[in-house]
């Protein structure tokens, strides 16, 4: 068995442990800039361009009534309402 006792890990290590990082940022912030630019333009370029996505939506609604009088059927049919109750591909 390995008997070495486990390392404790203050908050002093950690608040050091960022110190280090953010100096390292400003010391090199030329290189972290640019790689940051490289990597939002190539990002930006593979959401826009390569990898398209299309939504597609739809909406659905059911009138209650059955309509008797020609002058209200009239402008139904002409929006591609379904007025007959049958499922049809052009609801809307």
């Amino acid at each position: 068995m390995n008997n070495k006792p486990a390392k404790i890990i203050t908050i002093e290590d950690v608040g050091d442990l960022l110190k280090c990082w953010f100096n390292l940022i400003i010391d090199d912030k030329i290189k972290f800039s640019l790689f940051f630019m490289i990597g939002a333009i190539l990002g930006f370029t593979y959401a826009h361009f390569v990898n398209k996505k299309q939504y597609i939506s739809r909406l659905t609604f059911v009138i209650d009534k059955q309509i008797s009088n020609p002058s209200e059927e009239g402008p139904l049919r002409f929006t591609s309402i379904n007025i007959t109750g049958n499922p049809s591909v052009k609801l809307l």
